[in-house]
């Protein structure tokens, strides 16, 4: 079988490709300020946001960072709470954010 060269120019569009995809879907940017920072058009990023699926990714990808943000601030309140003194609040705090009921 024949190996296929790759081209200088491949490579230079493939990295294109990549900073546009980092841009869009990694950082949350919008295409048209990526295309803007790449010098390209948006006709183009908006093709290849269409045949990747970048709008969908970058949803999926904008919920886990969500996530994560929330279970950041959810670890932060914990430690807080760990460290009231009042022993019975302290208690009642923590089962009303773990579910299991409680007035606080």
């Amino acid at each position: 079988m024949k190996e296929k060269k790759i081209t200088l120019e491949q490579i230079d569009y493939n990295l294109l490709k990549k900073k546009a995809y980092d841009l869009v879907v990694i950082q949350g940017r919008p295409q048209k300020e990526a295309a803007n920072i790449l010098n390209l058009s948006e006709k183009t990023l908006s093709v290849w946001s269409k045949s990747g699926n970048w709008q969908e990714l970058k949803a999926d990808n904008e919920i886990v960072n969500f996530r994560k943000f929330l279970s950041d601030k959810i670890f932060d309140l914990m430690a807080d709470i760990a460290l009231i003194d009042d022993k019975e609040l302290r208690t009642r705090i923590a089962n009303k954010l773990t579910g299991k009921g409680g007035v606080l």
